[in-house]
Parts: C-alpha cells; sequence; structure tokens
C-alpha cells in the first residue's frame, strides 16, 4: 500500500536524502555539494512509503505570487515505470493548490520532459546545464 509523508522544515530528511543520493549522486554521478543545500531546511519534502519502504521523494518550495517549484523529484530504481513518480507529482500539485498556489514550476532533466508534460506542464526558455545535466524549465497552472 503505498502512502504520502509530508516532512517539513526541522524535521528528519534521512529518508529523502538516502533516496537522492541513490537516484542522483550514485546513479546519476552528481557532485554530492551540488546535491543538498540550504532550501532543503526551508523546504517541504514528501515521501512515497510502499509498506514501511521509503522509494520516492520530492521537495516543494512556495515561491511569490503563487509560484510553487517542485524539485528533486527521485524515485528508486527498482520501483521506476510503476507510476511512483505520476502519484507523487499529483500529491504535491494538489498540496500546492490547497496552499493557494497558482503556478507549478520544475527545471526537469531533459530525459524526463516528456513525464512532466504527461503532468501538464510545459517548456519554457532554453535548455540548460545544471550538475552536468542538460535541464528544461517548465511550468504549468495549478488552476
Amino acid at each position: 500500500m503505498l502512502k504520502g509523508i509530508w516532512k517539513g522544515p526541522g524535521e528528519d530528511l534521512g529518508e529523502a536524502h538516502g533516496i537522492r543520493r541513490e537516484v542522483f549522486v550514485e546513479e546519476q554521478k552528481v557532485d554530492p555539494s551540488l546535491e543538498w543545500d540550504a532550501l532543503d531546511e526551508k523546504a517541504d519534502h514528501l515521501l512515497i512509503y510502499d509498506g514501511q519502504e521509503p522509494i520516492a521523494t520530492g521537495r516543494m518550495r512556495k515561491g511569490k505570487n503563487g509560484v510553487y517549484t517542485f524539485e528533486r523529484i527521485a524515485v528508486r530504481k527498482p520501483y521506476r515505470g510503476q507510476h511512483i513518480g505520476e502519484f507523487l507529482m499529483k500529491i504535491m500539485i494538489n498540496e500546492a493548490f490547497e496552499r493557494g498556489g497558482l503556478q507549478g514550476v520544475v527545471h526537469a532533466q531533459v530525459q524526463a520532459q516528456g513525464f512532466y508534460e504527461k503532468l501538464g506542464f510545459s517548456v519554457e526558455g532554453e535548455c540548460h546545464i545544471s550538475a552536468g545535466i542538460e535541464h528544461v524549465y517548465m511550468i504549468r497552472s495549478l488552476v
């Protein structure tokens, strides 16, 4: 049974960091110094569990003018292809809407662009490199 649990500022983020380390640092070879930043302590983090096992995570930050940023979206390899990422993103999008959000933003890896497009995001601007990986800026309405 899948369930999502929110972790806010000041709460233990060890499980979220573990998933991100596995996906971004170990699999994608992102420099660990780029993966964790000061925004982690200010953001809300969603963890998805399969029973007691943490399997996916994402970070959500409120910006100005009703804009919410969704980032650090990661699903552990054995759980990919099972719509876990979609489940996670739909919870995050709904939560941002419930909090009064008007627009959602992701800085998506190019290889995940289609995933975000299926969730209603559209590319804005040019491709750019972040942490050695091609990314695109994507937005969608939350209302």
